[in-house]
């Protein structure tokens, strides 16, 4: 990925709520950052565990593995400056051979945190997912409380080491509303680290604006951005796992990313990657094409198939639907004359 050429987003402040805080004074305005009053992320990313049939081993049987999948759109959307636009730029970076980060709402923080985590990687042939993972949550704490510390205890003339003192000299009602904000700050960042483990293995993980991770090796899949749900309901109905074949799973993956651009803020444009013990590769031009042909084709008989199940439910309801209808229609014609007043 690029790196952006953007600072921090500026901050603005909610409207003044007219209510009174502990103290008994007026509650003062929640300040956010931009990029979590104004926006939500406006994406999609999907990445899925699969099974990949790595050659023979010696004793001559099938030598199996692990595999991820992803699919990530190229849509930049900024709902403060109303922009929104597909660009060349992928929303992923590549870190080592075997390791890659797919990342969802501000691109610009994001941007900073990515700079930041390729420079402290050391070994980056041989690092494995969940040490890219730990070190990115690291770096997302570590933004998480400068922002903080800006935000909620500047203002007061506070830094971090100053007020954990307040915590415990002063713990009086101000500096526990702060250390409340303090603490249920999050920004506006997320992420699915896909790679290997160190035996070469498939590792997923999410990684949230708190800097939580989570692993997906037994759920299989995970999405990230505004069209989670429309991915995440599509490989639920056809119960993936982490087993299924890549010749299944790149297919899932591609319909889960179509169905999830019904969602705002998702672009058409497609990069869709593999991950596996021997690194990791873009999808090929070939297997795109004739990903993008077939799934025209099943939606169209898809619609066809719908169109001809209403027909044929009403072809076999018509006559007692009819039935019924005339049935009504003397029923009101009965009720009807004989709430008629008699002259």
């Amino acid at each position: 990925m690029r790196p952006l050429r953007a600072g921090h987003a500026k901050i603005r402040p909610r409207p003044l709520k007219h209510a009174t805080n502990r103290l008994g004074g007026l509650r003062k305005p929640s300040v956010q950052p931009r990029h979590q009053e104004l926006r939500s992320p406006m994406t999609i990313c999907i990445a899925a565990l699969c099974s990949w049939l790595h050659g023979t081993k010696a004793d001559g049987t099938p030598d199996f593995g692990m595999a991820v999948v992803t699919a990530a759109d190229r849509m930049f959307t900024d709902a403060g400056l109303e922009i929104e636009y597909e660009t060349g730029q992928g929303k992923w970076a590549a870190f080592g051979k075997r390791v890659i980060i797919l990342v969802a709402d501000s691109l610009p923080t994001q941007s900073e945190i990515l700079g930041q985590l390729r420079g402290s990687i050391v070994d980056q042939e041989n690092i494995t997912a969940r040490e890219v993972a730990d070190l990115y949550s690291g770096l997302v704490l570590k933004y998480k409380r400068e922002e903080a510390e800006k935000l909620f205890l500047a203002p007061y003339g506070m830094t971090m080491e100053s007020f954990a003192e307040s915590m415990q000299d002063n713990p009086n009602n101000l500096i526990m509303d702060l250390a409340q904000r303090v603490l249920e700050h999050s920004i506006g960042v997320e992420a699915i680290v896909a790679g290997v483990t160190a035996q070469g293995d498939g590792a997923l993980y999410h990684v949230n604006g708190s800097g939580i991770i989570t692993s997906h090796l037994d759920v299989g899949f995970v999405s990230i951005g505004s069209g989670h749900y429309h991915s995440n309901s599509f490989l639920t109905s056809r119960r993936y796992w982490n087993r299924w074949s890549y010749r299944d799973a790149v297919c899932a993956v591609y319909a889960a990313k179509r169905q999830a651009e019904t969602a705002p803020g998702v672009g058409r444009q497609t990069d869709m990657i593999l991950v596996n013990r021997e690194g990791w590769d873009l999808v090929e031009a070939p297997m795109r094409d004739a990903l993008e042909a077939e799934y025209a084709a099943y939606t169209k008989q898809l619609q066809k198939l719908e169109s001809g199940m209403i027909k044929k439910v009403w072809g076999r309801v018509s006559k007692t639907h009819e039935k019924a209808q005339a049935t009504v229609v003397v029923e009101l014609s009965k009720a009807t004359k004989s709430s008629t007043p008699h002259k």
